[in-house]
């Protein structure tokens, strides 16, 4: 056995570095926060978890779209007119546009569509009991109903039935299928508009449409079925009004008639006949009054003893004459003196013309005085006709009111009558011509296309919700997962800096040593990061001495032994002297070499048996570094760890070689790991990729006392790792892996078996 001596390998002198980590913003991953970079990371980490779970969900549509019935909807649209009765003839103009009250009958129309009894009326005429969608005596069990029947009891028997009882259960039946049918029409209004929209659903679509024009044609049948028997109900009720308002305005005729005769009224209105012939005598005792003043201011003219005031056509041309001859008497009398002939002449005509001028006087003057007198006895008998008048006035104005009562009662039954025999005859001369105030716009076509379900908007529904349900189970996951999956997770989570991300090895080599492929395989991704591992330990290495590394996990099955081998194999390939103590002693686990005999148990030297020469294993053919280790199960490992020996163990080897890694028990389950690392110059708390979670890696530092000089991720998949989008520098050896291997090795590679190491240790 040659144990290469620390003086025999030449130490590159490395510069020690002083590491720089943030403190953590957040104390544990519920520091995480999801912005949009975040965010689509997230998303990419769980891709398979949304996959998955939108394919479950559209499957699951899918199934249950097959296993549903389909229904067919088919709809009818009715149009509710509006009534403005502006004709003058009593009736109502229809027209389309909307009255100011309109909107409170077309919800009336709307109750009555949804209404029960037009729903029981359809259900009748269609005879939906015997159907066996709505008849549920005629429905076949659902798959549901017939598996929960296996397990449930029998009905009971039911004895003979009472005819009460039997014309119970069909009404009962009845009620139920007109329920039935209620949950299978729906009447909604268009818009704002005055269409009313009937909807009918079906399993069948020529039913489906049956039952929308169904309802549709009873509603209107109803609204003229109610208005004709409204008519004739009003047409037999103004037909027996009419007739008694016929005999109580004849007998208030005839009352009017036998009071008129009794209180002698010609007219219909006596007083207007009285006030007409009292302002007629009025006038003719007015002027018979004047009449008798004029002749008695004639008669008075004659009272003189010549009558020189009367007057009349023959007294003037009398008197006329006269002057003719009292003139030709001056002429004759101055020409021819008063004895001549025609002086005489002329005087005898002069005589003879004032005698008949005084027999005129007195005939005129007696004719005077008697038309004088008739004047005055006409006046007399006006005035004795007016007070007569007034008297008889004042008596009928006396019975006036009563008649006038019998009148009004007469004319407000004629008016009565008259307006009753008016609508009467209007209603008599509509006969069957009814109409009502809904029309049919469209009726209900066949349905060819389902309503429900619908395939295409169902699958596009299911779609965005599994989207959603994907998006909330992913944050759901996200947030519940602590495992450490990133260097930066490590140094925000645990506050210590993530020296290394080792990769998984998918080819390991054929000896099933993992350290092998730093040698066999020294551009591998795994062989670069155990570099870089170990180049981030150099600043912890102490100025004098060897380097003492302590690799531990928090749980066991992490990785830590293949990472202690690992860094121990590239310290020898580096040109130093490295050791691997396996100090692992409750989980005995004997690291392979060629020859083992010879070699002493650690727990010898521990209990002071042996030598240190006697427990270091050194092969080159097997391991280019130093094994020190167990042979068997330890029997008390704790008194073993917690020994003196120990110490002296480290010394020793600090003094021999110039890399000592300190394969430690896992942390949580024992406290060997914290003894063990007062004794170490770095620990290295190595977490397995995607399995670690951040409570047991918080609580193995806190045990550690905060001594750790960083994390290592181990066993990372480097491709998920960039697929997920991580920020991590690291991420970038995913595409780069090929540029680190030689092109025979990429081929060997290729050529060889692909094989998984799964649980592989060394």
């Amino acid at each position: 056995m040659n144990v290469p001596s620390r003086d025999l390998v030449e130490r590159e002198p490395w510069p020690r570095q002083v590491l720089a980590v943030e403190p953590a913003a957040q104390a544990g991953p519920q520091g995480k926060q999801f912005g949009f970079t975040e965010l689509v990371r997230m998303l990419r980490r769980r891709k398979f978890l949304i996959i998955f779970t939108i394919m479950g969900v559209l499957a699951a549509t899918f199934a249950m779209l097959k296993m549903m019935e389909p229904v067919y909807s088919s709809t009818a649209v009715v149009m509710v007119e509006s009534e403005t009765p502006d004709d003058g003839t009593g009736s109502a103009v229809k027209t389309v546009a909307l009255a100011p009250n309109d909107e409170l009958r077309i919800a009336t129309k709307m109750e009555l569509l949804q209404s029960r009894s037009l729903a029981r009326k359809v259900a009748g005429k269609l005879g939906l009991e015997r159907d066996p969608e709505f008849a549920e005596n005629d429905r076949e069990p659902g798959p549901v109903s017939r598996i929960l029947g296996l397990f449930m009891a029998p009905e009971p028997e039911v004895g003979p039935q009472t005819p009460a009882q039997k014309e119970a259960a069909r009404v009962a039946e009845i009620e139920a299928v007109t329920d039935r049918l209620i949950n299978h029409v729906t009447v909604e209004r268009v818009a704002k508009s005055n269409l009313i929209r009937v909807v009918a659903d079906s399993n069948d679509p020529d039913k489906a449409a049956l039952i929308a024009n169904s309802y549709v044609d009873t509603h209107i049948a109803s609204q003229l079925a109610s208005e004709r028997e409204a008519n004739e109900k009003e047409l037999a009720q103004l037909t027996k009004r009419v007739a008694a308002l016929r005999e109580d305005l004849r007998f208030a005729d005839s009352a009017v008639a036998r009071y008129r005769e009794a209180n002698g009224f010609i007219t219909a209105r006596p007083d207007g006949l009285n006030q007409a012939q009292m302002a007629q005598l009025s006038g003719a005792l007015a002027q018979a009054r004047a009449q008798r003043a004029q002749t008695g201011s004639r008669a008075s003219l004659f009272s003189g003893p010549r009558g020189d005031g009367a007057t009349s056509a023959l007294l003037n041309d009398l008197r006329g004459q006269q002057a003719t001859l009292d003139k030709r008497l001056a002429e004759l009398s101055v020409l021819y003196g008063p004895n001549h002939p025609d002086v005489r002449n002329t005087k005898a005509q002069l005589t003879a013309i004032g005698a008949r001028i005084n027999e005129e006087i007195g005939r005129v003057g007696t004719g005077l005085r008697n038309e004088a007198a008739v004047s005055q006895a006409e006046e007399g008998q006006l005035a004795r006709d007016v007070r007569a008048l007034k008297s008889q006035s004042f008596q009928e104005i006396a019975a006036t009111p009563a008649l006038l009562d019998l009148e009004r009662d007469a004319e407000t039954g004629q008016t009565l009558y008259v307006s009753l025999l008016s609508r009467l005859k209007d209603i008599s001369g509509k006969g069957n011509d009814s109409h009502v105030d809904t029309s049919i716009v469209s009726r209900a076509p066949v349905p060819v296309v389902p309503s429900h379900p619908a395939p295409k908007q169902t699958l596009a529904a299911a779609f965005v919700g599994s989207l959603a349900l994907a998006f909330i189970l992913a944050i759901i996951a996200e947030t519940r997962d602590n495992r450490m999956r990133t260097a930066e997770q490590v140094e925000r989570w645990l506050n210590v800096p993530a020296l290394s991300l080792i990769p998984e090895v998918r080819n390991p080599p054929e000896s099933d040593r993992l350290y092998d492929v730093l040698s066999l395989q020294p551009r591998s991704a795994f062989s670069e990061a155990i570099r870089t591992l170990l180049i981030e330990l150099q600043p912890e290495a102490p100025s004098s001495g060897g380097h003492v590394v302590l690799v531990t996990s928090p749980l066991g099955g992490e990785g830590k032994r293949t990472i202690a081998t690992s860094l121990a194999a590239a310290a020898a390939s580096a040109g130093r002297s490295a050791v691997m103590v396996d100090l692992d002693l409750r989980k005995f686990d004997r690291v392979h070499h060629a020859d083992p005999a010879g070699v002493a148990d650690i727990q010898a030297y521990l209990m002071a048996r042996v030598e240190l020469d006697q427990v270091i294993a050194f092969d080159e053919a097997f391991a280019p570094f130093a094994i020190v280790t167990a042979l068997g199960p330890a029997r008390d490992p704790g008194s073993l760890i917690a020994s003196p020996r120990l110490a002296l163990l480290i010394a020793q080897l600090r003094e021999r070689f110039d890399f000592i890694v300190l394969n430690a028990p896992p942390v949580l389950p024992v406290r060997d790991a914290k003894i063990i690392a007062k004794l170490a110059d770095s620990t290295l708390l190595i977490l397995r990729w995607g399995a670690t979670s951040f409570e047991a890696a918080r609580i193995a530092i806190t045990i550690l006392e905060g001594k750790v000089a960083g994390a290592v991720l181990n066993r990372v998949d480097y491709r998920r790792h960039k697929n997920h989008g991580n920020a991590d520098p690291i991420h970038h050896m995913a595409s780069l892996d090929r540029y680190y291997r030689e092109a025979a090795e990429i081929e060997e590679e290729e050529a060889r078996p692909r094989l998984r190491l799964g649980n592989w240790k060394p």
